[in-house]
């Protein structure tokens, strides 16, 4: 239901029940984040998470409509996709980011493409 994807990042935020099961147990998957990785590597695919429900709405707004900048499609792509999320994944939690941090934006790019 579109009405609960609408509330999930406020209600995530606020720390308030989701109102949906699948939602719910996303909510929690999510707040597990943390306890897998670095403090930094947890906001990035938190924040990753909430852009994606962010761009889902934002698809679900705008279906149908004209599109006459070619720059936009790629930013929806990159928004709704979890790119940053995904590439964060590849990488083991015990990998130092220092060793990947650089790479990102190019596996961001090979995850919202393919």
């Amino acid at each position: 239901d579109m009405e609960h994807v609408y509330c999930f990042n406020e209600r995530f935020t606020s720390c308030q029940p989701q109102g949906d099961a699948v939602l719910n147990a996303w909510d929690v998957l999510l707040r597990e984040t943390p306890g897998h990785h670095s403090p930094l590597v947890s906001n990035l695919i938190t924040t990753s998470t909430l852009d994606y429900i962010s761009g889902l709405l934002l698809e679900y707004e705008t279906k149908g409509m004209q599109v006459w900048l070619l720059s936009y499609p790629e930013y929806t792509r990159l928004l709704s996709g979890l790119a940053h999320g995904f590439a964060l994944f590849v990488f083991l939690p015990t990998t130092p980011l220092r060793e990947y941090i650089q790479c990102l934006p190019d596996l961001m790019f090979f995850c919202s493409t393919f």
